[in-house]
């Protein structure tokens, strides 16, 4: 069984960690992106509740 909880692993080509945040509101969404090996997070601006706008953002990160 694969356990994918930990957060001590370091990233590879094979495990790495994305993360991401966002700040939700009715009129627009907020998203923050930082990919591995990069020190600076991404920012992006999506309508509010646009869930394709977001799959397609997230498909392109």
């Amino acid at each position: 069984m694969i356990k994918l909880d930990r957060i001590d692993a370091p990233a590879t080509a094979e495990h790495a960690t994305v993360y991401l945040a966002f700040e939700l509101s009715k009129a627009k969404w907020k998203l923050g992106v930082l990919l591995p090996g990069s020190q600076k997070l991404s920012r992006y601006t999506i309508g509010g509740g646009d869930l394709v706008a977001l799959a397609a953002r997230l498909a392109d990160v």
